[in-house]
């Protein structure tokens, strides 16, 4: 596995100490420009839309579902568990109830659906998506949350098995790389129709497709991904040291390692699908939350938040630049880049509290860091992500 610089991790330290805390997230609520986008998240920004979000039930996830819900989207809570995904819902419904009667006459009670959803399994995934199919609804965004950084020693999971695919399909595969790659991609591509549905209403309203009616797909990613280069090139899932077929000067696993790499991908898979599906009325776009004090931050990364407590962001700070994702007014014309003017959300990009980002430190190419890669790479890792998908029994995937 290549490895970034000794340089880039200092400076994912340097940088995230500058950009990722709560404290920089107020900097950037009390910049000129900011108020420019407040006007995506005015009242009822969302009525009439149809949000998933996956991992809905804690952390960034409850903050972004109970955000989208408050400005009135019909809201899925794509959950692992229906027990903690249900309590995920009342505890919004409680929430909205108690911000909305303060003054005032108490709100509608929000539209809330609650989907049993395991992205590490392609059964789950399949299943819900042939389930939303049934329901010819559209969908107006997905937001690709859940996640796994596994602090101890390596874990799997099979992906695939009899129920996705004949029992020769089945594949098991390290819990990060499945969770975050294989199952975010393979819920995405099975929910395209649901998104053209949306795009072609959005057309239909304005003729170009682009503006808040766009739909979008939001990956959820690290700043964690500055320190990791691309690996795009089969095995995508590569033995690590001591297991078998391993490559001569193979790391040992690594939990924060492999989850870095998988959140650089994700980014990269973004940039690949934000390009191919702009021009069919789809966005599709990636975020960083900053440095935010979630479940997983306590429980797998409990050093780290011994260290920068006192700077982490709350779960709702964290969740910001996902609810305004979901709402902003998107322009398909081009690409998004970190030269980008606050304004619409453009396919591609990458952000952080509502502005695009670099998506390397130490030089915007990333040579310097040792993590640049081309066009040509991150659209080669979508590539070999479907067949990977494909081999796993989801015969349909494609980009």
């Amino acid at each position: 596995m290549r490895e970034a610089s000794r340089l880039a991790k200092a400076a994912f330290l340097v940088h995230g100490l500058t950009h990722s805390t709560q404290q920089a997230f107020e900097s950037a609520q009390r910049a000129p420009w900011w108020p420019a986008t407040e006007a995506a998240l005015a009242p009822n920004a969302l009525e009439g839309k149809v949000v998933a979000v996956t991992g809905a039930n804690a952390g960034l996830g409850l903050a972004t579902a109970a955000a989208v819900a408050r400005l009135g989207a019909t809201t899925l809570l794509l959950c692992r568990s229906a027990e903690r995904g249900a309590a995920a819902a009342d505890a919004i419904r409680a929430q909205l109830a108690a911000a909305g009667g303060e003054g005032g006459p108490p709100p509608p009670p929000p539209r809330l659906e609650v989907e049993q959803v395991d992205v590490s399994s392609l059964a789950s995934v399949r299943a819900f998506a042939a389930r939303f199919e049934a329901t010819g609804r559209p969908l107006h965004c997905l937001v690709n949350n859940a996640g796994i950084l596994t602090p101890g020693g390596k874990q799997t999971v099979a992906f695939g098995g009899a129920e996705a695919a004949p029992a020769s399909a089945a594949k098991s595969f390290e819990a990060s790389f499945a969770t975050n790659v294989l199952g975010p991609t393979a819920l995405t591509l099975a929910l395209k129709p649901a998104l053209l549905r949306a795009a072609a209403a959005a057309a239909a309203s304005n003729g170009n497709g682009n503006g808040k009616d766009t739909p979008r797909v939001v990956f959820v990613s690290s700043g964690g991904m500055y320190t990791c280069p691309l690996l795009s090139e089969p095995p995508l899932d590569a033995p690590y040291a001591g297991e078998p077929g391993a490559a001569p000067g193979a790391p040992p696993f690594d939990g924060a390692r492999a989850y870095s790499r998988d959140k650089r991908r994700q980014v990269c898979l973004a940039e690949a699908l934000g390009r191919r599906w702009r021009a069919e009325g789809i966005l599709v776009a990636s975020f960083h939350p900053g440095w935010a004090d979630t479940p997983g931050v306590q429980t797998s990364l409990p050093a780290f938040r011994e260290k920068v407590l006192t700077r982490l962001r709350q779960p709702e700070g964290g969740a910001d630049t996902a609810v305004w994702m979901a709402c902003a007014p998107a322009d398909l014309a081009a690409e998004g880049s970190a030269g980008d003017a606050p304004g619409p959300i453009r396919p591609a990009a990458f952000y952080l509290d509502r502005r695009a980002q670099p998506k390397h430190l130490l030089g915007a190419s990333g040579w310097l860091a040792g993590t640049a890669y081309t066009a040509a790479e991150a659209d080669a890792l979508l590539t070999n992500v479907v067949a990977l998908l494909r081999e796993c029994g989801d015969a349909g995937a494609a980009a």
